[in-house]
């Protein structure tokens, strides 16, 4: 029974919770992606330093399961912000026509929030120093897991563009849609 609405039923079982900690102060967004070896990939936003605002540090951590889900690794860093960036978040994974992994992210830099790709080439081991997806800068929201590839390999991945108004994001955005046809190479909106 949930003690905060007892109307809602728990159906299935709890088999993944990341727990917050003296270093880790939020654990938020993330995506899945089954791996080669048919094991199973959840790549996540990881707070650090004690923050846990949207502009605070965090990196892109993972754990791995090869049993579907019943049991799973401890965590380890992806991607890990650099002195540059506020933080890295919102990834989302997806398995290439050529069989890599790419993840798209956004990387918050100052008043900036660029979507970023990188790629991993050995079944999520390592990524790419992740790339800016577009030239830009502005503040674009991207949200964990909602970048697709069609049939056809091209990747579509949709986002928001906000103006910042006296030093302030502005609520109100507007909505563009990202996509590569080469493997998250190039990209165009």
């Amino acid at each position: 029974m949930n003690i905060l609405n007892p109307n809602v039923k728990k159906i299935g079982k709890e088999s993944l919770f990341l727990h917050v900690s003296e270093n880790v102060s939020r654990i938020g967004e993330g995506s899945f992606i089954r791996l080669s070896n048919n094991s199973i990939m959840f790549a996540y936003i990881r707070y650090v330093d004690g923050g846990w605002y949207d502009h605070c540090p965090a990196d892109i951590a993972a754990v791995i399961s090869e049993d579907d889900g019943e049991t799973w690794s401890e965590p380890r860093i992806l991607l890990e912000h650099d002195e540059k960036a506020h933080n890295l978040m919102c990834p989302s994974l997806l398995r290439l026509k050529n069989g890599n992994i790419g993840m798209v992210l956004l990387r918050k830099e100052g008043n900036d929030c660029i979507p970023h790709f990188s790629v991993s080439t050995d079944e999520g081991r390592t990524f790419s120093t992740p790339q800016p997806c577009i030239e830009q800068s502005g503040y674009y929201v991207f949200e964990n897991d909602h970048a697709i590839i069609l049939k056809s390999g091209r990747i579509l991945a949709p986002l928001n563009r906000h103006d910042i108004v006296n030093g302030a994001v502005n609520n109100y955005g507007k909505m563009l849609m990202m996509a590569s046809d080469d493997d998250g190479e190039t990209w165009r909106i």
